[in-house]
């Protein structure tokens, strides 16, 4: 099921699969693992936390991971599109904006394991 993300003035689709977080890892050199568990230091607003120990450090994603991470989910639903034009087309301003649709959009797609019983006979 596709999503709307909102970037740049226009709306696309996005769908956050196992393709989406290919691209991702193909276009930031960094594991999903990282990329997902740092994305969850971000409030609902996509704002980076503060924690309750202010000497305790938050490093927050790169901007090329937050742009992978809208790139993959647009791929995958099919929008013709390079890393590069996207990147060029955001405004650091628009980061939190965006990082606040990926985390609905994932918070709302399900990803889930599909198994052939077939093919373990």
């Amino acid at each position: 099921m596709a999503h709307d993300l909102k970037i740049a003035g226009g709306t696309y689709p996005a769908i956050f699969n196992y393709r989406a977080i290919a691209y991702l890892e193909d276009v930031s050199n960094i594991t999903n693992g990282y990329t997902l568990a740092r994305l969850e230091d971000y409030d609902e607003s996509g704002n980076l936390k503060t924690g309750e120990n202010p000497f305790s450090l938050r490093s927050g994603l790169q901007a090329d991971e937050i742009v992978g991470l809208a790139f993959g989910m647009m791929k995958a639903a099919g929008v013709n599109l390079t890393f590069d034009d996207l990147a060029e087309s955001i405004s650091p301003a628009e980061l939190p904006g965006i990082i606040k649709q990926i985390k609905e959009i994932i918070k709302h797609q399900d990803i889930k394991q599909t198994i052939d019983e077939s093919k373990n006979k």
